[in-house]
This record gives C-alpha cells, sequence and structure tokens, in this order.
C-alpha cells in the first residue's frame, strides 16, 4: 500500500509543477499542429527501423497457423484501447495491456509486434479525421509500437505457446523487457526530437510502468478466458471505458491547473503594473527585487515549482503600497504619529503577543507574563504605548483558554479604538 500510495504521489506531483503544467499544455498545443521538419524526420526514422525489426521478428519466428477472427478482435480492441490516453505532462499512459496481453498468448507472438503498429496507425488515422491530431503524426503510432518487441521476443526465444503457469519466468522476463525497452526507445527518441534529455519524461515512466502492472494481470486473466471462449475478449471494453472516464476527469483537472497557474501570473503581474502606475519608484523597486530574487531562486537550485512561488511573492511583496498615501510613501523623513494608521498599530501589537504566546515550530510559547513585559519593553519604539497598555488590560482580565491570543487580539483592537 505504501508504494501504490507513493506512486499516487508522484502522479499528483507531476501535474503541480511548472515545468509539468508547462510540458502538459506545450503537448496539448502541438498534437494538434503540423509536425516540425526535425521531428517529423525523427518519427519516419524510427518508424522505418520498427517495420524491419518487426518483420524480421516475424520471418524468423516459427511458423503458427493466425486465427483470422481473433487477430482482426483483439487488432480493433487495442485501437480503441488506445484512444484511452492518462495524460502525464510530456506523455500519457495508454490500458494497452488489456490487449497486448491476450495477443501475446492468444496470436503467433512473432506476429505480434506488427499488429500492435497496426492497431496503434489506425488509432492515429482515427484521431487526424476526428481532429484531435494531426495527419502528419500518423507515423508516431509505429514509434509508440516499439515497447511490444520485447515481450515479443522473449515469447518467441522461450517458445510461449499459451497461457500455461511453468511459463511464468518468462512472463515477467517479458514485462520487464517491455519496461525496459520502452524506457530506452522513448526517451531516446525524445531526446532526438527535444535536443536535451527528457528528465521529466524519466519521471512519467515510473506512472506508465505501474500502469502496465496493474493491467497485466486483468489481461492474462483474459487470456486464459478467451482461449476457450474468444467473446471474452469483449470484458476489457468496459474497463477501458470506466479508464476512458477517469482519464478524462483527469484532462480536465489539468487543464485547469494550467489556466489556473495563467491566471495566478497575470493577476500577479497586473498588480506589478498598477503598483508602477502609482509610484514609478516602487514599480522599478519591485522589477528589480523580483529579478534578483528569480535568479537567487535559481542560484540555489529551487525546484521549478519553488522559483515560482518565490516570483510571486517578489511580485506581491509591495501590492500594500496601492493603499498607502503617496505622501506617506514619499515622506523624507521619519514616520511620526501622525501618518501612522491606528489600525496598523493596534494588529502589530495584537500580533506580536499573538505570535508570543503560541507555540512555533523554532520554539515554544512565551508565558502571558514575559510576552508583557516584552510589549512594555518595546512600548514607545515598536509599539504605539496607548495601544501596548490597552492590550495589557485586556489580557489581563481573564485567563482565557488556548484561543487567548485571537481572543486578546480582538479585545485589544475594540479597546484601544474605544
Amino acid at each position: 500500500m505504501r508504494r501504490i500510495a507513493q506512486l499516487c504521489e508522484r502522479l499528483r506531483s507531476l501535474t503541480i509543477t511548472p515545468d509539468a503544467e508547462g510540458a502538459f499544455d506545450d503537448a496539448r498545443r502541438r498534437v494538434v499542429e503540423r509536425t516540425p521538419r526535425s521531428e517529423r524526420r525523427v518519427d519516419l526514422a524510427m518508424a522505418a527501423a520498427f517495420l524491419v525489426v518487426a518483420t524480421g521478428l516475424a520471418v524468423a519466428a516459427p511458423p503458427a497457423p493466425v486465427a483470422a477472427g481473433t487477430a482482426v478482435a483483439l487488432v480493433l480492441a487495442l485501437a480503441v484501447l488506445s484512444r484511452v490516453e492518462i495524460d502525464l505532462a510530456l506523455g500519457f499512459a495508454v490500458p494497452t495491456e488489456l490487449a497486448v496481453v491476450p495477443m501475446l498468448f492468444l496470436l503467433p507472438p512473432g506476429d505480434v509486434p506488427l499488429l500492435v503498429g497496426v492497431a496503434l496507425v489506425l488509432t492515429r488515422i482515427v484521431d487526424a479525421l476526428t481532429g484531435p491530431r494531426h495527419l502528419e503524426r500518423i507515423a508516431r503510432g509505429f514509434c509508440d509500437a516499439w515497447f511490444s518487441l520485447a515481450p515479443a521476443t522473449v515469447f518467441v526465444l522461450g517458445s510461449v505457446d499459451g497461457v500455461h503457469a511453468a511459463d511464468w519466468p518468462w512472463w515477467l522476463a517479458a514485462f520487464a523487457g517491455q519496461l525496459g525497452l520502452d524506457m530506452l526507445v522513448s526517451s531516446f527518441g525524445e531526446w532526438l526530437r527535444a535536443g536535451r534529455w527528457p528528465r521529466l519524461h524519466l519521471r512519467e515512466l515510473g506512472v506508465v510502468a505501474f500502469v502496465d502492472g496493474a493491467l497485466a494481470p486483468i489481461g492474462l486473466l483474459v487470456a486464459v478466458v478467451a482461449t476457450d471462449a474468444p467473446v471474452a475478449l469483449l470484458a476489457v471494453l468496459p474497463l477501458g471505458a470506466l479508464i476512458a472516464a477517469l482519464a478524462q476527469e483527469r484532462r480536465h483537472r489539468l487543464e485547469q491547473a494550467v489556466e489556473l497557474g495563467d491566471a495566478y501570473q497575470g493577476v500577479a503581474l497586473l498588480l506589478g503594473e498598477v503598483i508602477e502606475d502609482d509610484d514609478h519608484y516602487t514599480g522599478e523597486h519591485s522589477r528589480g527585487v523580483v529579478q534578483l530574487s528569480a535568479e537567487v531562486a535559481q542560484e540555489l537550485g529551487l525546484g521549478a515549482r519553488d522559483q515560482r512561488l518565490v516570483e510571486f511573492g517578489a511580485l506581491l511583496h509591495d501590492v500594500g503600497k496601492v493603499r498607502v498615501p503617496n505622501e506617506i510613501i514619499n515622506k523624507p523623513g521619519p514616520l511620526d504619529d501622525e501618518v501612522i494608521p491606528l489600525a496598523s498599530r493596534i494588529v502589530s501589537c495584537a500580533d506580536a503577543y499573538s505570535a508570543m504566546t503560541t507555540d512555533r515550530s523554532y520554539r515554544k510559547a512565551l508565558g502571558h507574563d514575559a510576552a508583557v513585559a516584552e510589549l512594555r519593553r518595546c512600548a514607545g519604539s515598536q509599539f504605539d504605548p496607548r495601544v501596548v497598555e490597552a492590550a495589557i488590560r485586556v489580557v489581563g482580565r481573564e485567563a482565557a483558554p488556548e484561543p487567548q491570543a485571537l481572543l486578546a487580539a480582538r479585545a485589544a483592537v475594540a479597546a484601544a479604538a474605544a
């Protein structure tokens, strides 16, 4: 259960960081656009290489009769399931194991990679005709079929024919080979397309492995039943529909996360413009703080999410000045009682008392007497003496339970304002 929780946390983390949200937004836009020439060359080369290797495996494997009806049903089932995409960041997880595993057991293993390639290309053609993807991305179907070569090769080498419990070591070897080849080929392909090592893509592969590992046993059970009752192959479709509904909900949440992130940034930038319009010096100062803060965060090696939080904090750190009169902001001398609002002096005193009398992560709460002594010591410098005396009178009237700090703060505000 702990590992499942960790994988779920990893899946969640892939969608809340700025780099993951940006990658998802970029990938969402790219699928409907024309493929850049460099990417098109990579796709065609990988597709051609797949066809050569898959054809070689089919020729080299021992000849075996093919059940045409079963083959067609599994290809169509895989084509339907391949349209169910669980969005990650750069890519997605697909419930292909529900059809690929039965293919390995019910069809000649040497023929499986070619049939998988046909099914994935068929999916791309349907997507191109219905709008989700550009027509030039059809070749990517063969690129995505590379994973099937490893388990098919293991089944051919182990002479696995049908579902027999004694073959379980070959089953594990086939699954491990599938994960390894998928990681190697997909990462290499992303490196060729993007020109940099895809660290985020590698993080996603853990989620892909989890999905494949969870669905492979179900595919095995379907293969066991379908050996005598081919109609059992239809059982994967309702499960696919359920996964599709969950995947659609996840996509909706990801799109909302991207839109919310854009909204946050837009509001922060707008407030920055408001600050600059209100006071030019403060605006220039805020921009300088933002730039320096972002560079320091990067220099310290903070993650993308923490860097964004630092940037937002820097953008907003002077927003409060919008409500402060310019004659106070630009006053040449020190501030005095005439220009400091009473409300701020009350809140400052109440906040200090609350902070001193509550537990913090770095220290235990101070006692009432120690907090009062500190207020008296700072009266006339940090705190307004009149406010201090009013607060002391209020907090000294009765010993309140644990929410004493909050109640005292409220009472101090009322007493000092009277």
